[in-house]
């Protein structure tokens, strides 16, 4: 070691012994631990800058089971740098929210591109992930493209992809999000929550390739999908999830009764189900809903709960 570099060594050693005269340096390491549990990822890094004791502490595996990035807008190139440096075995929560191209406070901006080389490197880095939440991305039109859903883990068990769009068939005409082919060799079985939500690209016909692709799932969250309608198409793929699925996300999309009278039908093991702001779906429905027996949590307009307690509180 240079003379120089023995110089500055002393003088961060100094440095870090006065600091830790600190009262609050005495705290044993439990107390110091629930206190980090309250900071996100960037302020835990910086904690772990000021001396040995909190880096063991703030990069403690508790602390990074679950990483959090949404409180801040990210570039792509940011994000896998960040998943470069911290890869975590113990990660099983990511969540991440994309920085749209041209950001500006003053206009809407496009969605930020989701490359391939960015679900890459989240499966290196986090091979035992588990829930996968990614916020305002775009995996339709980037240069190293991550066009379909197989660009994700196949062990995930929680996939959120809110206010995203991706590439379906019946839009731009080419390739889909969610389509297997039968020469692919993917399928999620282990997913048992799927959310789109505020995804406008979503349609019927879209998710009528579910059942082939998560035939597992307990939780199907389609809010605010403006593109789901009344059909055949989305009616057969419910349907088809009659002895796992348990909790239905439906508010601000096109359903009607004739929808609702198929999921009542079909899904007798249902104990959630949000119709909020389905403007097609009328309080007929509700002899419907009231056969679902094990049904807990139901979200609907004001009128149509009305009715439905009622008839709750008749039958019993």
């Amino acid at each position: 070691m240079s003379a120089h570099a023995r110089k500055k060594a002393k003088k961060t050693l100094e440095q870090e012994i006065i600091v830790q005269d600190g009262k609050v340096f005495m705290l044993p390491d439990e107390t110091l631990l629930y206190i980090f549990k309250y900071l996100n990822i960037s302020e835990l890094i910086i904690a772990g800058s000021i001396c040995k004791t909190w880096r063991r502490i703030a990069y403690d595996d508790e602390l990074w089971k679950r990483i959090d990035l949404t409180y801040r807008l990210l570039t792509v190139r940011q994000l896998m740098k960040f998943l470069k440096r911290f890869d975590r075995l113990i990660t099983t929560d990511l969540r991440i929210k994309g920085l749209p191209q041209g950001f500006s406070k003053r206009k809407v901006a496009s969605l930020c591109q989701c490359s391939k080389n960015l679900c890459d490197q989240i499966q290196i880095s986090y091979t035992n992930l588990k829930h996968l939440y990614m916020f305002n991305f775009d995996f339709r039109d980037s240069q190293n493209r991550a066009q379909h859903i197989s660009c994700l883990s196949k062990n995930l068990e929680n996939i959120h992809l809110i206010q995203c769009e991706m590439p379906m068939i019946s839009i731009q005409g080419n390739i889909d999000f969610l389509m297997v082919n039968n020469s692919m060799n993917f399928c999620l079985s282990h997913l048992q929550v799927l959310s789109f939500e505020n995804s406008s690209c979503i349609t019927s016909l879209s998710v009528s390739y579910l059942p082939k692709l998560c035939p597992n799932l307990i939780e199907l969250n389609l809010s605010k999908c403006y593109r789901i309608v009344r059909g055949p198409a989305f009616s057969n793929m419910i349907m088809s999830y009659e002895r796992t699925l348990r909790k239905l996300h439906l508010r601000q999309t096109n359903i009607d009764d004739d929808t609702i009278h198929c999921i009542c039908r079909k899904l007798k093991r249902l104990i959630f189900i949000d119709i909020r702001e389905c403007k097609n779906v009328t309080i007929m429905i509700v002899p419907n809903l009231h056969t679902l027996n094990q049904l807990q949590t139901l979200l609907a307009e004001k009128q149509l709960l009305t009715v439905y307690n009622k008839m709750n509180n008749v039958s019993r």
